[in-house]
C-alpha cells in the first residue's frame, strides 16, 4: 500500500486503539512511569505513600488511579506555595526525570491565574509531534501538501512542534493568529495552494 493510502499515520498503533492490546500497552507504560516518579518525584513518591502503595502493587489501570489521585490546579498552587514559587524547585518535586533532560521549558498564559509550566524533554516533543502528525494525517493532509499551522502560543514552542510536520508533509507553514490580514493575502496568492491541496478532505471510513 502507497504511504499515501494508508488509513492511519501510525498503523501499528492505531489500529488497535480501544482494545484490550492496548490496555496491555497502556498499563506497561503506566508501571514504568510509576517507577521514574516514585525514583524522582518527591511530590508523588509521598502521595503514593500515604495510600500506602508502591509502585510494584500497580497490576492493572484502576490500581494506578487508586495510587494516583489526578493532580489538579489546586495541587498544583499548594505545591508551589509550599516551594516559595520557585519553579524549579515545584519541577524537581513532580517531574519523573531529572531536570537536566528538559530541552524545552514552556508555560500556559496565565489568562485565568499565574501561568504554568508545562515543560518537555526530547521525547515529550516526539511524542507531541506523533500526536499532531496522527490528527494532520486523519484530517486528510498527505506528503507534499501546503498547509497554515496558526500556533496561539510561543513560537519558540510551535517551531519544536510543527518541525515533524515540515519533515513529513514538506510544506507545512506556521503563523500566529494575529496578523489575519497577512494571511489573508497569502492565501489568495495564485498557485500558493496547487490542485491537489484544494481536494476535498473527508476523515478516514
Amino acid at each position: 500500500m502507497a504511504m499515501a493510502e494508508r488509513r492511519y499515520w501510525n498503523m501499528e498503533m492505531e489500529p488497535i486503539l480501544g482494545s484490550e492490546r492496548m490496555r496491555e500497552i497502556q498499563l506497561d507504560r503506566l508501571q514504568k512511569r510509576a517507577v521514574q516518579l516514585f525514583e524522582h518525584a518527591g511530590y508523588f513518591r509521598r502521595r503514593m505513600r500515604e495510600r500506602g502503595v508502591e509502585p510494584q502493587d500497580i497490576k492493572s489501570l484502576e490500581d494506578w488511579a487508586r495510587a494516583l489521585p489526578p493532580f489538579t490546579k489546586a495541587d498544583y498552587r499548594s505545591l508551589m506555595d509550599e516551594c516559595g514559587n520557585d519553579v524549579y524547585r515545584l519541577l524537581e518535586e513532580i517531574l519523573p526525570v531529572p531536570l537536566n533532560d528538559l530541552v524545552c521549558m514552556a508555560a500556559t498564559s496565565g489568562t485565568t491565574g499565574d501561568p504554568q509550566p508545562y515543560p518537555l524533554t526530547s521525547e515529550d516533543a516526539d511524542l507531541w509531534g506523533e500526536f499532531i502528525l496522527r490528527a494532520r494525517w486523519r484530517c486528510g493532509v498527505r506528503p507534499g501538501d501546503r498547509l497554515i499551522h496558526a500556533f496561539a502560543l510561543s513560537m519558540f514552542l510551535a517551531v519544536a512542534l510543527v518541525a515533524s510536520q515540515w519533515k513529513t508533509f514538506m510544506a507545512a507553514l506556521d503563523a500566529t493568529p494575529r496578523p489575519l490580514p497577512r494571511l489573508q493575502r497569502l492565501l489568495k496568492e495564485p498557485g500558493f495552494f496547487d490542485a491537489r491541496v484544494n481536494r476535498q478532505i473527508r476523515p478516514p471510513v
